[in-house]
């Protein structure tokens, strides 16, 4: 049941790891907790996405997957070769399909087909399962001896 799960292609296998860190931060008054949330793509080990929070909430962990299937629009500031358009990927025929990818970064776009997740509170909240099991099956990692 909890054996080692391995993929083949970006999106088969994501796992959704929390992380916490004490540390000074404009976010908290002074030195507080710091969480970071993360979805890492086993096939490619990619971080599909991150999230840097005080304390996270459910909807965070939800905003992560959302964050995984949706291209990210270039900022003020960013330079042109970090865009879409300058990707060596050809994205020339996706535009039809989708017209945000014009003005689209260069980063990854991954459907989640599997999440694998910890037992933290925000990933085995029903607004996490939920996303989840929209866009593929949520698996439960095994249990660790250090709760959250």
């Amino acid at each position: 049941m909890f054996g080692q799960l391995t993929a083949a292609r970006p999106g088969e296998v994501m796992e959704s790891t929390p992380r916490h860190w004490m540390s000074w931060s404009s976010m908290t008054t002074g030195r507080g907790p710091l969480q970071v949330d993360r979805l890492v793509d086993v096939a490619t080990r990619t971080l599909a996405a991150v999230l840097l929070r005080p304390s996270a909430k459910a909807v965070d962990a939800a905003l992560l997957l959302a964050r995984t299937t949706t291209p990210e629009l270039m900022r003020p500031g960013w330079p042109d070769a970090l865009g879409m358009s300058c990707s060596v990927l050809p994205n020339a025929s996706l535009l039809s399909l989708d017209e945000r990818l014009a003005k689209a970064a260069a980063v990854p776009v991954i459907v989640p087909e599997v999440v694998v997740s910890d037992h933290g509170k925000v990933f085995i909240s029903d607004t996490f399962r939920n996303a989840s099991r929209s866009l593929g099956d949520l698996l439960p990692a095994r249990a660790s001896r250090y709760p959250d």
